[in-house]
């Protein structure tokens, strides 16, 4: 079994969200319906692509949600690199296990 691995730049946003600690992000590489696993440093999060990032010359690759972004760091951290894995594909029947 391929398992990708990309390196990407990851924000937290909790503003205009219904539930602000799910296990949810938008993606500027994923489309939506996409189960990924996002590791930083010793943790991960496993986490369901939900909306797109808008275009922009500062915009990150993930944006994650507030609590998905604590599983990761401290949100005072604002940005941080992560390391992200399909876990499922928008069309795919099973789900491939987080490699961390």
């Amino acid at each position: 079994m391929l398992i990708l691995e990309i390196t990407l730049v990851a924000t937290w946003y909790a503003k205009g969200l219904a539930k602000p600690d799910a296990a949810t992000c938008a993606s500027r590489v994923f489309p939506r319906k996409t189960i990924i696993c996002v590791h930083h440093e010793h943790s991960h999060v496993r986490l369901r692509v939900n909306d797109h990032v808008p275009p922009g010359p500062n915009a990150p690759d993930l944006d994650l949600s507030r609590g998905a972004f604590r599983s990761l760091a401290p949100l005072s951290t604002g940005r941080i690199r992560v390391c992200a894995h399909i876990l499922r594909s928008p069309h795919a029947s099973t789900e491939t296990p987080c490699p961390h």
